[in-house]
């Protein structure tokens, strides 16, 4: 089982993990510096696509669950 999951992970553990950071960053350039994410640091990537479906995309979730999934 992955240590990481888009179902589990919270966007919190993705902002502070630099190499799960990076995968957000290089997947959806400027991610991180989205306005009121601190606001959602204890969801998970789908509970926030409840909110922002334009960004967070199935396609998106699905691509961070693959490299989520590259680190074991």
């Amino acid at each position: 089982m992955a240590k990481y999951s888009v179902e589990k992970t919270t966007i919190g553990e993705i902002v502070n993990t630099p190499e799960l950071a990076e995968i957000a960053e290089r997947l959806q350039p400027g991610i991180l510096k989205t306005p009121g994410l601190s606001l959602a640091m204890k969801m998970t990537l789908p509970q926030a696509a409840k909110f922002a479906p334009n960004v967070l995309t199935t396609e998106l979730l699905e691509k961070v669950e693959e490299e989520f999934a590259k680190l074991g």
